[in-house]
């Protein structure tokens, strides 16, 4: 709890060739203050005691104020409609031979040829 008390000369200061002090004056308030809370209730009455005017005109309408954070993103559309199919390409070059392959099964036999001439007489002589 806080006291407000009102400062109180010393009694030398006023000794001097001037004269006698005076008489004492009328004591000050001794209300208390509580800042607890108190103070709060202090203000409130002084605003019940004073006596308000009519509220004043309204003020002219402020700037405008700076540009706020950017949002969330949004969620991902639907899908498309499938696109139409593009040009064919030109023909690529030429790749390098391979390497060879491997063997195939062996073949059916053929048919039996026609017989040929007989050259007998010729060996004999």
């Amino acid at each position: 709890m806080l006291l407000l008390y009102a400062y109180k000369p010393p009694l030398s200061l006023f000794l001097s060739s001037q004269g006698y002090t005076g008489e004492k004056g009328v004591p000050g308030s001794t209300e208390v203050i509580d800042f607890n809370g108190k103070l709060l209730e202090a203000f409130q009455a002084i605003q019940t005691i004073s006596v308000r005017g009519p509220p004043g005109l309204p003020g002219s309408p402020g700037g405008k104020g700076e540009q706020g954070l950017p949002g969330p993103s949004g969620l991902d559309g639907e899908k498309g409609p499938k696109g139409d199919m593009g040009e064919t390409g030109s023909i690529g070059e030429k790749g390098e031979k391979g390497e060879m392959g491997l063997s195939g099964p062996g073949g059916i036999d053929g048919q039996k040829g026609e017989m040929g001439d007989s050259r007998l007489e010729d060996n004999l002589v």
